[in-house]
């Protein structure tokens, strides 16, 4: 499967043509293979390319459906006509790092927020539509797009939101219990704040 990969500004855009992009991996050893970073485990390489952790991370996908018709038997993907007769069709998704927003043809089905579940979404209904208005195509083709949000902003924004709560007293006597802030992580570490906001 031929997966792309861009940063939220565009200025860096990878392919899987080219060797650039493979999935299942991480988009280290993406931007590695393409030769825009070195190792981050050499020197102070996590630090040099930190920046890579702040970047909203965009995969996308065209994945094509055959008629069946023109399918060959060795084929392991759905057909369009498997799709439009199909009773459930789920998207699994085994691991994903870690906040994503997943979309059909910009239809968003689904969102993450946990690198250690499993995801599972119902698409039945989003790619049946989308395939329908492609029936005129001999190989119709939907985009698959998962739009990962910097991990570091988002536990930021987590932060933020609690910090807020704790203000509140009447919030955190109507929880019942006192809430505290949790500290950040050391910074002699040279570790990544608000961490503990995020799984």
């Amino acid at each position: 499967m031929n997966w792309s990969a861009k940063n939220s500004n565009g200025s860096i855009s990878l392919s899987s043509p080219d060797g650039q992009c493979q999935v299942p991996g991480d988009i280290y050893t993406d931007l590695m293979r393409s030769s825009i970073i070195g190792d981050p485990y050499y020197r102070f390489g996590d630090v040099g390319y930190r920046w890579v952790a702040y970047e909203n991370w965009t995969y996308s996908l065209l994945q094509t459906f055959e008629r069946s018709a023109s399918r060959g038997p060795a084929s392991e993907l759905m057909s369009a006509e498997d799709v439009e007769n199909a009773a459930l069709i789920e998207l699994i998704f085994d691991g994903l790092q870690v906040v994503a927003s997943i979309f059909i043809d910009g239809h968003r089905v689904g969102k993450t927020n946990n690198q250690f579940k499993q995801y599972s979404f119902d698409v039945t209904e989003v790619l049946q539509t989308s395939l329908q208005r492609k029936r005129e195509q001999h190989k119709p083709t939907v985009n698959i797009t998962v739009a990962f949000e910097s991990s570091i902003l988002y536990a930021r924004e987590q932060f933020l939101n609690y910090k807020s709560l704790i203000r509140d007293n009447s919030t955190a006597s109507s929880l019942g219990r006192t809430v505290r802030q949790m500290p950040d992580a050391p910074h002699y570490l040279r570790g990544l704040p608000y961490r503990n906001f995020i799984r």
